[in-house]
């Protein structure tokens, strides 16, 4: 039974905060993939005017879509963004 709970997380886990520099510094890594992705998906847009409706279908097969990972990696900074500031604010109103 304690073999079960050696790679468990207690209950603290959840309220860990990174450090603001570090956390900046993400953010600011993630802005730039953003732009680059953002770039990618125009491009990607500017050449499915060109393409006929077969070419659409396997032009892009096996690609990395920027448009989903775009998305993906929003969702990913948002939630990140969302749990720092909870953490700091009970953090805050606790500590």
């Amino acid at each position: 039974k304690m073999l079960m709970n050696l790679k468990k997380k207690n209950w603290m886990y959840g309220l860990t905060v990174n450090e603001f520099d570090k956390q900046q510094t993400e953010n600011e890594e993630q802005m730039e993939s953003f732009l680059n992705l953002a770039n990618k998906f125009n491009k990607r847009l500017k050449d499915e005017k060109e393409l006929t409706e077969e070419e659409k279908k396997v032009e892009y097969v096996g690609k990395i879509d920027p448009r989903k990972r775009l998305n993906m990696k929003i969702d990913e900074t948002l939630k990140s963004n969302i749990v720092q500031n909870l953490g700091a604010m009970v953090n805050a109103q606790v500590f």
